[in-house]
């Protein structure tokens, strides 16, 4: 890699780490984790990327977080995001496209990830942010699921929106029990992209909280589209989360209106049940199953996923999490992606 290359990316995070940790001296909260894994792919679905029986290490993601309270009332955060493609996630693993460095897909790059300022209180037991900021689409199952060192959960995996948006959100309790929540999103509907279009993106959820342990998460999301091509996606998320027991199941359905060839319709649904259980002090077992159909009116276009793995935790904040995911698919003659993966995840 060229030295310039290495200045446009390393220096200005090494500036931002300097300049971060003397705020951090002053007030404030540097946080963060980071999670890779050595991975053999022991087959793939297609023939020419089956033979070249990939291996090898990968850092996957890294989170930078800073966050500050202002004043009892305000409070911000900014936190920076570095990834490179995931095996299972990405045709175009390892590869490397023609053209200068900036073109090449499996550079770790820093971009923001969430940027945005809260107003606590705004209302009794709500709080209002503006910036960069979570969706309620699946942050929920994501932290009762617990593993996204080893997988992203459903929604998440197969894009079915994004983790973070620009907008605005208004998020509380309906009670001051906190039985009953709610979280409400308006934003681009872009992701962490800049918008394009005049169409916005509402995302709404409801999360009932039963005795601290149980969740049920009602969703709802609607973007607009021109000419009728909008789009909506029912979900319902059902968990429990204890010490020694945490799993869930999540069902969704989306439909992209004439989003297809003649305008016709499109309609993903999707299932995964999941969960993990104390083995010992140190040691948990996981496990996952997914059902994913990308076109509804198609036959034979479906998927199931499943995950195994053994969680292993030698101190508070380090995981080592061998596992092995596969992928098998409806299509016939169409043979499965199967992976292991030594993970390591680790938090400051």
């Amino acid at each position: 890699m060229k030295i310039q290359s290495i200045r446009r990316w390393v220096m200005p995070i090494v500036c931002l780490c300097f300049g971060f940790s003397n705020l951090a001296a002053q007030e404030g909260k540097i946080s963060g984790y980071i999670f890779g894994d050595y991975f053999y792919e022991f087959s793939h679905s297609k023939a020419k990327t089956d033979a070249l029986k990939r291996n090898g290490f990968q850092l996957r993601r890294a989170y930078f977080t800073y966050d500050r309270e202002l004043s009892e009332n305000f409070s911000v955060r900014f936190r920076l995001e570095m990834n490179s493609p995931d095996l299972m996630s990405s045709e175009d693993f390892g590869a490397f496209k023609s053209g200068p460095d900036s073109s090449r897909t499996d550079l770790l790059r820093p971009y923001i990830k969430h940027a945005y300022l809260r107003w606590n209180n705004l209302i009794p037991q709500g709080k209002f942010s503006f910036g960069l900021v979570n969706t309620p689409t699946f942050y929920l199952a994501d932290e009762v699921w617990g593993y996204r060192s080893v997988e992203k959960t459903i929604m998440d995996l197969r894009r079915i929106a994004s983790s973070a948006d620009l907008g605005v959100t208004l998020e509380g309790k309906f009670t001051k029990s906190g039985v009953l929540n709610y979280h409400v999103l308006v934003a681009n509907g872009a992701g962490t992209r800049a918008e394009t279009d005049k169409n916005k993106r509402v995302y709404i959820n409801a999360p009932v909280k039963i005795q601290k342990n149980f969740y049920l998460v009602p969703y709802f999301d609607y973007e607009g589209g021109d000419q009728g091509k909008s789009k909506n996606t029912f979900a319902l998320f059902a968990g429990l989360q204890t010490s020694s027991l945490h799993g869930g199941v999540e069902v969704f359905q989306k439909t992209s209106n004439k989003a297809l060839k003649n305008n016709v319709d499109k309609t993903e649904e999707g299932f995964s049940v999941f969960g993990a259980v104390k083995a010992a002090a140190k040691v948990k077992l996981l496990a996952r199953y997914d059902v994913y159909d990308p076109n509804t009116d198609l036959a034979d276009d479906g998927n199931t996923f499943i995950i195994a793995g053994l969680d292993f935790a030698p101190e508070k904040n380090v995981n080592i999490i061998p596992n092995v995911k596969i992928e098998n698919y409806q299509a016939s003659g169409k043979d499965a992606n199967t992976i292991g993966a030594l993970t390591l995840f680790f938090r400051f």
